[in-house]
């Protein structure tokens, strides 16, 4: 009698061919030796099977091609993929997520960037499967006891891989694991996440996993930064007019706390625990007379500074409340700066930050009338009217700033006997 093929020889030969591409497309999402996935996870192939390039994939991929199928696996968008292939696709990458970031044999170190890309799409499938609510609640009523139960779990499941990663952040933050910062890295990258899932910025899973996001991270930063804080304030109590060593110890602790900043990817709740307690501490050491502690504590505060000015330039209005705190370190530095036109430099950019900052417009209009003087001091005798207009231009601009700067006395006296007197002073500037 002849062999006859039959539908459930079909059946079987595809998902032999499903679990082979499986093991396949796992081997080249992870690094070598990672342990594949169980056989029931080749649902992940036949659920791509039945999308409308899905056949063609899984073909290309049995020829040995697993170009296609990687491209639909890591799609830019999950946007308008069915429930069950985005619950197989979260599932999917979040083992990617965990084998990439164990060491592998030939790499001394995890593979980062492979797992924060698959803990980001693992996000990514979640949220945009929490979107699904009737396939959750068809799942969770088939494994609940009862709604409520079903209810709780369906929460569960979705909140989990950033449960996972709160968790990860907080247990080595302290010590700055690998982890740790892995963990972090990924909760700060929920708006790449928000894009691969194709939700809209309003959809409620959205609203939902950022605030839930949000929130770890900053639970885990504060960790660090409590201890950071203590250490803060027991070395500030004993450095302003102690001895040598206690004013090195306060400098040390911002030195610690801009590697903790290094260590966060430049973490903006760092920065901003930073900017906040540079301040007094700023003006210790100037009431002081310290020049040598401000300047050390300028050099180190310089990269978080300058990120932060930046990031307010880009964003007024989440920046305010931190504008004049970075405005008053850019005349800090501006002040111990060595070269005077670097010193103008950056209190040019301190007002430009924070046009009405006080202590900023005294210190700029104090330079350029310096710089007025020293243009008239050494005018040559050619070329010297050109000379005496940038004189005359950069001392009207510092009286705009500051009319009551001293300097500007000596130099408007100058530029009278020069024939070209300031006019008189507005009554909106008297």
């Amino acid at each position: 009698m002849p062999a006859v093929w039959r539908a459930e020889d079909e059946g079987l030969l595809e998902r032999l061919q499903d679990e082979q591409v499986l093991r396949a497309l796992f081997s080249s999402l992870t690094h070598d030796h990672a342990t594949p996935p169980p056989a029931r996870a080749a649902g992940l192939v036949h659920q791509i099977r039945q999308t409308p390039e899905g056949g063609a994939a899984v073909q290309a991929a049995l020829d040995g091609d697993l170009m296609p199928v990687r491209r639909l696996v890591c799609s830019e968008s999950y946007r308008g993929l069915a429930p069950p292939l985005l619950h197989h696709l979260a599932l999917l990458h979040q083992r990617v997520a965990e084998a990439n970031a164990l060491p592998s044999e030939n790499h001394g170190r995890a593979n980062e960037d492979l797992a924060i890309d698959a803990w980001v799409h693992t996000l990514a499938a979640w949220m945009a499967l929490a979107d699904e609510h009737d396939y959750l609640e068809s799942v969770a009523l088939a494994v609940a006891p009862n709604p409520a139960t079903a209810a709780a779990a369906l929460q569960d499941a979705t909140m989990a891989p950033l449960a996972a990663l709160g968790a990860a952040a907080r247990s080595g933050v302290a010590e700055r694991t690998l982890a740790s910062q892995r963990a972090l890295r990924v909760l700060g990258q929920m708006p790449r996440a928000i894009v691969l899932s194709g939700l809209a910025l309003e959809s409620p899973a959205v609203t939902t996993a950022t605030v839930r996001a949000r929130t770890l991270r900053i639970e885990a930063l504060e960790i660090a930064l409590d201890a950071v804080a203590e250490a803060l304030d027991e070395a500030s109590a004993r450095s302003v007019g102690g001895p040598a060593a206690d004013q090195r110890a306060v400098l040390d602790v911002f030195q610690r706390s801009v590697e903790l900043w290094h260590w966060t990817d430049q973490a903006v709740e760092v920065e901003r625990f930073l900017i906040d307690r540079a301040g007094k501490v700023g003006w210790d050491f100037y009431n002081a007379r310290d020049w040598n502690g401000l300047r050390r504590l300028c050099q180190t505060l310089q990269a978080p500074v300058d990120r932060m000015a930046t990031r307010i330039q880009q964003d007024r209005l989440a920046g305010l409340a931190y504008t004049a705190r970075c405005a008053q370190q850019l005349v800090f530095r501006a002040e111990m700066e060595a070269n005077a036109s670097r010193q103008l430099e950056l209190a040019e950019r301190a007002i430009a930050l924070c046009p009405t900052h006080r202590n900023g417009r005294l210190v700029l209009s104090d330079l350029l009338a310096l710089r007025a003087s020293r243009t008239l001091r050494d005018a040559p005798i050619l070329g010297r009217k050109a000379q005496l207009e940038r004189a005359y231009a950069d001392a009207l601009r510092a009286r705009e700033l500051w009319p009551s700067t001293p300097r500007l006395i000596e130099v408007g006296d100058a530029l009278l006997r020069q024939g070209m007197p300031l006019p008189p002073e507005s009554e909106e500037d008297a």
